[in-house]
């Protein structure tokens, strides 16, 4: 018992001592890894031992079980969680006396996850729980007894947003209480309904069409511009037709010569090569016609579409389950970029 003690001692004390660190690594990476849950079902006392004269009645009782928890989440796969358990409360009247049974406890676990289809991942939890049950019936009258155990607990969680996700969990904790000391001992099962909030508020970065005006040597000039598009998608957007016309009014005022401009049309890696390659050829094409459909000639254009591409975005991308968040964070590869070089005959290009 004693043994027990000091190691779950340890582990508390152990993540208290690192909890600056934790905080620090959050505020550097500026993300916050932290959820905040409550969990609410079915508790079981299961051999409940010494409750009256007749311990064969009460072999298994059902009860209301909840609890609360704080969670670190330290990557896909690893999290670690403090929580607050309230495992239910007995209460039955016999020769005029009250007996009372009523067990609560604090626990620390690690929460290992696996992936399984799109949001929905199986865990298992495996860590400790330091209970405290409060007893009254007709030998000691009033009592209460500490014990520390360790837990396992096995659930599956499907992640609803960003900032909610939902659980069911089957939890085992052994031997609470003392049949010795205090005349009671249990087994306790908890199958639970929870729910978590996750604090991260962080929003992937918006994606803005672009221009780089460049200066060179000898009156030549260079302009590169990317533009987005939208999913399976290869119509302008309205903010791409404003960066467009900011480009053509920068031709027009620097009254070049000669220019050559380049179109380049890029997918992402989602649905089939041969589907992406057509697909960011129209890119391309669509912003070509634009060009054209505002002055500048033909002749000066080149197209040409590379279907999809591998950036350094998709490393990440590939490990996403959820199509929906797969789309989002491709968004940055759905792109045609303009690269236009010439002269001009204006003593200030910019």
């Amino acid at each position: 018992m004693k043994k027990i003690v000091i190691v779950i001692a340890t582990i508390f004390i152990s993540f208290f001592y690192n909890i600056n660190d934790v905080i620090a690594n959050t505020i550097k990476n500026n993300k916050n890894n932290w959820y905040l849950g409550s969990k609410i079902g079915w508790s079981q006392y299961d051999n409940l031992l010494g409750f009256n004269t007749n311990p064969k009645d009460f072999l298994k009782i059902n009860k209301l079980g909840s609890g609360l928890f704080l969670g670190y989440k330290e990557n896909r796969y690893l999290n670690f969680e403090l929580g607050y358990d309230w495992l239910g409360l007995i209460s039955r009247k016999y020769k005029n006396s009250t007996n009372l049974f009523k067990a609560q406890g604090i626990q620390l676990s690690t929460k290992i996850s696996c992936p399984i289809y799109g949001n929905l991942d199986l865990y298992s939890r495996l860590g400790a729980i330091i209970t405290r049950i409060d007893v009254k019936n007709l030998i000691t009258n009033y009592n209460y007894f500490y014990s520390a155990t360790p837990l396992i607990s096995f659930g599956s969680e499907y992640k609803i947003n960003n900032n909610w996700s939902s659980r069911l969990e089957y939890q085992f904790t052994r031997k609470i209480g003392n049949d010795d000391i205090v005349g009671q001992e249990t087994n306790n099962s908890m199958l639970v309904f929870g729910l978590s909030y996750f604090f991260d508020k962080s929003k992937p970065a918006q994606i803005f069409d672009k221009i780089f005006y460049k200066k060179l040597s000898n009156n030549r000039f260079n302009i590169r511009s990317d533009l987005f598009f939208k999913f399976n998608d290869f119509t302008l957007q309205e903010k791409s037709k404003q960066t467009l016309n900011k480009i053509i009014y920068r031709l027009n005022t620097i009254n070049y010569p000669n220019i050559s401009i380049h179109i380049v049309g890029l997918t992402d890696f989602i649905g089939k090569k041969k589907y992406n390659l057509s697909l960011s050829k129209k890119r391309a094409n669509s912003v070509s016609e634009y060009l054209i459909s505002k002055g500048i000639l033909k002749k000066y254009i080149f197209v040409q579409g590379l279907g999809s591409i591998r950036s350094s975005q998709n490393i990440f991308c590939k490990k996403l389950n959820n199509y929906k968040l797969l789309k989002k964070c491709l968004e940055s590869d759905r792109i045609v970029e303009i690269d236009i070089t010439g002269f001009y005959h204006m003593k200030y290009f910019f």
